[in-house]
């Protein structure tokens, strides 16, 4: 087991970084990218003992990592791609104008870096939400890895001077509390926290009327999926009640009733799975429509588990609104469509928002798909939240609580962005600008001029 650091490991970590990020700020971009593409390389030829040490430590399947290793370098490699590219730069060009009245001087922008960013890894994506890194002939200090459990290394971390930045992905306790101490800084910084997600799926009527098994069978694919252990989980299901939302909820049932618990990613997850979920469970006016079947092997398997309860005790409990990060939904059953805009005004920050409708539902609910797209980062049409794609248009992140900072996600080239802060040049000779601003574009990147 890794030794816990301690407060003066964590100076000279803060150090090392901040004397890495002074020589490596001045490095290209095609350096940059060439450091990311040889991270992928490393990471594609690290072979099985990388996947079987992960098994170890996750309880993740071996089909599972082998996937996300591949999906980890496909990220590496694109963000490589947009680095040369220099669409973050966000380059600007506006030249002198000597002869008007008054003269316009010349002014170039663009953006650099923060400085070193602390970044928590999540235990449910080891790869690509982790530490992969290396030097590539650069500052050792470029890249290091801590090891610590306890608050006060997250806090030494957060508040040390030399941080500029903090990423994160967990629970909300955890990413708030980073947040508040970044804020409580004598120079605040920027912490981008992922901090959970119920999804809310949407089952609007006539789509519900025309496909209420086949909906039942995507759900059940997607709350049971990796044990239940994505932060686009859809926890939360939302339709009228009558009987094609009783025809969804008992196929549903019958879905999750087959569907095997499986290990969790630690202990931990287990047990606040397990206590969340019976304190959901245990509320007034909610019912248990169905628990997996499947024998469990062990005492870190997470029980693929469906509940069911009317939109009034929705909007009366605040218990039923908060997440059980694991294999479990709930199904609110709404008397009209204003209790389902009832619902969803109730709702806070969201990372998705699903709506399984039709195009006339689209149209006729016109208000309630406006409403929906205020709570999230990405609002989706007739498909389940899981699965994250990676892209230019992928926004993996929404307004407060879901993240503390809705600009700029996890996923996709626009991520780059966190970590960077825009600087004007002001009548500096073309000698002495930076390549990404100098005449005649030398790098060849995107720019506004005029």
């Amino acid at each position: 087991m890794q030794q816990e650091i301690t407060q003066a490991g964590i100076d000279q970590v803060m150090e090392q970084s901040w004397a890495a990020f002074l020589q490596y700020r001045n490095t290209s971009v095609k350096d940059r990218a060439s450091l990311m593409r040889r991270i992928a390389a490393k990471l594609e030829n690290s072979g099985d003992a990388l996947i079987q040490t992960a098994m170890r430590e996750t309880n993740l399947p071996e089909a599972r990592l082998k996937n996300e290793r591949a999906r980890t370098v496909f990220q590496l490699n694109s963000y490589a791609e947009a680095c040369e590219q220099g669409h973050f730069l966000d380059a600007r060009v506006d030249k002198a104008l000597p002869d008007r009245t008054p003269p316009r001087p010349d002014i170039r922008k663009m953006n650099i870096g923060l400085g070193p960013v602390v970044v928590f890894g999540a235990s449910n994506f080891p790869f690509a939400y982790s530490t992969a890194g290396g030097e590539a002939g650069l500052h050792e200090g470029v890249f290091q890895h801590v090891h610590g459990l306890s608050f006060a290394v997250g806090k030494g971390l957060v508040m040390h001077e030399k941080t500029k930045a903090v990423g994160f992905t967990g629970s909300f306790l955890g990413g708030k509390q980073l947040y508040d101490w970044a804020q409580e800084r004598k120079e605040p910084i920027p912490v981008f926290a992922e901090m959970g997600s119920v999804n809310p799926v949407f089952l609007l009527p006539q789509k519900l009327s025309q496909s209420a098994d086949l909906l039942a069978e995507q759900l059940a694919g997607s709350v049971t999926l990796g044990v239940g252990q994505f932060c686009t989980n859809p926890g939360l299901v939302i339709g009228l009640d009558g009987p094609h939302l009783q025809q969804f909820i008992e196929q549903l049932g019958l879905k999750i009733a087959n569907i095997a618990p499986a290990k969790m990613l630690h202990a931990g997850i287990t047990k606040a799975y397990k206590e969340k979920k019976e304190h959901a469970l245990s509320q007034a006016d909610v019912d248990l429509v169905s628990v997996s079947t499947v024998a469990v092997s062990s005492e870190m398997d997470g029980v693929p588990t469906i509940a069911s309860a009317t939109g009034e005790a929705f909007l009366n409990n605040p218990v039923l609104h908060q997440e059980v990060f694991g294999p479990y939904s709930i199904v609110i059953r709404c008397q009209n469509m204003q209790e389902m805009q009832d619902v969803a005004a109730e709702l806070e920050g969201q990372l998705t928002c699903s709506l399984m409708a039709t195009e006339d539902d689209m149209i006729q609910h016109h208000h309630l798909v406006e409403q929906i797209s205020l709570l999230c980062g990405r609002i989706i049409m007739n498909g389940v939240p899981t699965g994250v794609e990676v892209c230019w248009s992928m926004q993996h992140g929404g307004p407060f609580p879901a993240t503390t900072d809705v600009r700029f996600g996890s996923v996709g080239p626009d991520a780059i962005k966190r970590f960077v802060r825009p600087l004007s040049f002001q009548n500096f000779s073309n000698a002495l600008l930076p390549e990404e601003l100098k005449d005649g574009n030398p790098l060849g990147i995107p720019r506004i001029e005029s």
